[in-house]
């Protein structure tokens, strides 16, 4: 065994489910590998390995034949070559890009240096304007230039930076007891003064998790409404033991895989969809142990990208069944009947089961197929004629009370923009669900911004709400893009590949609990409940903040002017000096 601080160009590295890549890998050889990227792409699936080339200016969602440090192997096995280490890997180069960016000063403390400046060069007007004048007017010269020393004193108002500082404080603790924790003390007010709140999509506005949403079979549609623990037919609980169809889908999608989940901790361990469909199968009470108990696994043919099929063989008394799910194409095209019914299974049903999956695709939603059917030979894993079961349409949903979060920003004059490294339609299918953009919006890819910032160039960045497919170094133009239009930019995230943004924006905000360790520490802010609502409140906050400390320097500013005008009125009258210079 060799640390993973010890890898060199050259190793070569065995990978299994539960592995964290150790460094940035040529795959090498790959059994039903699949790796999550979410950290680095915001995939929220996991992406299939193979050996295979790469396609030729790929992204990283495309490079199919590389490993990168700091994913995990959520299913299969496979070898790989390493071809980079620490800087050298792309977490590394993001690593770089986050100790280059930088946000600037906040707004807050601009308004205050340019403040200062204006104060600073008036007061030296003033005084000079009063000492001559009051020379020309035969004062004596030395009271004069103290006169107008000691004006030039007063007019600075000395108590601002500690009111702000402790205003600021204040408002900091205040947050704290919110669940939001301020780093850097300029991030409180800075929330108040943003206009264009750009967020990540996975594990911030959605769950980063797969749940089944619905499950369309031969003969009915379903929904699932896991708080309440049912299964619902037309917005009516269903009763499993009369949709039978419902329960041998279910059974089928609980029996092939390698996942587990536990109801009582709602966690999962293995591939987030097959721990969506054993979640799924928990609701009518199809547990994974109790199901593998009375249907022992006898065989298993691993997800195969070239097939795009798994299928696992059970004993069922003196005989065994096939259980098989994957891509509803590839599926469909190996089933001869649909339904438990056992009709057959034309050319027509197939087509029309493929719209049906088509449609739920453009909806944003992960599809699989499921099938079933007698087996004779295990060995042969499919020995027998096979019955489409159903379609399982999954997604990573939307977080509880974003859309009402969303909402409340837009009505306080802050847009929020999504920008994702997902495909185009699930960041639109989001995007649609809480708020951000409607059904129809336009999706700018990464591949597209560079036209589209050209485009802005002179017509500012309005309408674009949802970018999909971006890089972080696509995040971090959109900053520069929207700061450069007067925008002031909040970022929100939780992956490795947001930490760029995250420091270039004029506040990073970090989610705590599922955050990675790189994005808290290159935030401003953090969210220690992970709540979105929560930057709803620290908004507020920032706003209250911001106002204090603009009517403390209003009333601090004109008790010090009513000084300077009271010497000058006196001075240009002839009238004695109200105050001396030691007053």
């Amino acid at each position: 065994m060799v640390d993973a601080k010890d890898l060199v160009p050259g190793d070569v590295v065995l990978l299994d489910a539960g592995d964290v890549v150790s460094a940035d890998l040529r795959c090498l050889s790959a059994a039903a590998l699949g790796v999550d990227e979410s950290a680095l792409t915001g995939e929220s699936v996991p992406v299939d390995k193979d050996p295979g080339p790469n396609p030729a200016g790929s992204g990283l969602h495309e490079r199919s034949a590389m490993l990168f440090k700091g994913t995990h192997v959520v299913r299969g096995s496979g070898e790989g070559i390493v071809v980079g280490t620490g800087l050298a890997t792309e977490l590394g180069r993001i690593t770089e890009l986050v100790e280059v960016a930088d946000s600037g000063e906040s707004p807050m403390e601009g308004h205050l240096r340019r403040l200062s400046w204006q104060l600073v060069w008036l007061t030296l007007a003033l005084a000079a304007g009063i000492a001559l004048a009051g020379t020309l007017t035969g004062r004596p010269v030395p009271l004069m230039i103290e006169t107008a020393i000691a004006l030039t004193v007063a007019a600075i108002p000395e108590g601002l930076p500690i009111v702000a500082t402790v205003v600021l404080a204040r408002g900091m603790l205040r947050m704290a007891r919110d669940h939001a924790l301020v780093e850097k003390l300029a991030a409180v007010e800075t929330l108040g003064s943003t206009t264009v709140l750009l967020t990540d999509k996975t594990g911030t506005l959605t769950e980063n998790r797969m749940e089944v949403e619905r499950l369309t079979t031969a003969e009915a549609t379903f929904s699932f409404d896991y708080s309440g623990g049912a299964v619902l037919d037309g917005g009516v609980p269903a009763d499993p033991r009369s949709t039978p169809e419902l329960r041998r889908a279910l059974q089928v999608g609980v029996l092939c895989g390698n996942a587990d989940y536990d109801p009582e901790e709602a966690k999962g361990t293995g591939d987030p969809m097959e721990v969506a469909l054993v979640r799924a199968g928990s609701v009518i009470g199809l547990e994974r142990a109790e199901q593998l108990r009375r249907y022992p696994e006898v065989a298993e043919r691993p997800f195969d990208p070239s097939t795009k099929w798994m299928a696992t063989v059970h004993r069922d008394g003196d005989g065994y069944f096939t259980a098989l799910k994957g891509a509803p194409e590839a599926v469909l095209a190996l089933t001869a009947k649909a339904g438990l019914a056992g009709r057959p299974m034309g050319e027509q049903d197939r087509s029309a089961f493929l719209r049906i999956a088509e449609d739920l695709a453009g909806e944003g939603l992960r599809v699989l197929a499921l099938a079933a059917g007698p087996c004779s030979d295990p060995e042969r894993v499919i020995s027998g004629e096979l019955a489409f079961l159903g379609l399982a349409a999954l997604r990573d949903p939307p977080r509880a009370g974003i859309a009402d979060a969303v909402d409340e920003l837009s009505r306080a004059g802050i847009h929020v923009v999504m920008a994702t490294g997902d495909h185009p339609a699930t960041a639109v299918a989001i995007a649609d669900a809480v708020g951000i953009a409607g059904p129809t919006s336009v999706v700018t890819t990464g591949e597209q911004l560079p036209e589209w910032q050209e485009r802005c160039a002179d017509g500012g960045t309005t309408g674009r709400r949802v970018f999909a497919r971006v890089s972080p170094e696509d995040k971090l133009a959109l900053i520069e893009l929207f700061q450069r239009d007067g925008a002031v930019v909040a970022m929100i995230g939780d992956g490795v590949n947001d930490a760029p943004a995250l420091v270039k924006a004029d506040i990073g905000v970090a989610m705590g609990l599922r955050g990675t360790e790189v994005a808290r520490e290159a935030a401003d802010m953090v969210l220690l409940d992970d709540r979105f609502e929560t930057i709803v409140k620290a908004a507020r906050e920032g706003r209250v903040i911001f106002d204090n400390i603009r009517r403390f320097s209003v009333y601090l500013l004109s008790c010090n002017l009513a000084e300077v005008l009271v010497v000058a009125l006196a001075i240009v009258v002839g009238l004695p000096l109200p105050l001396l210079p030691l007053q």
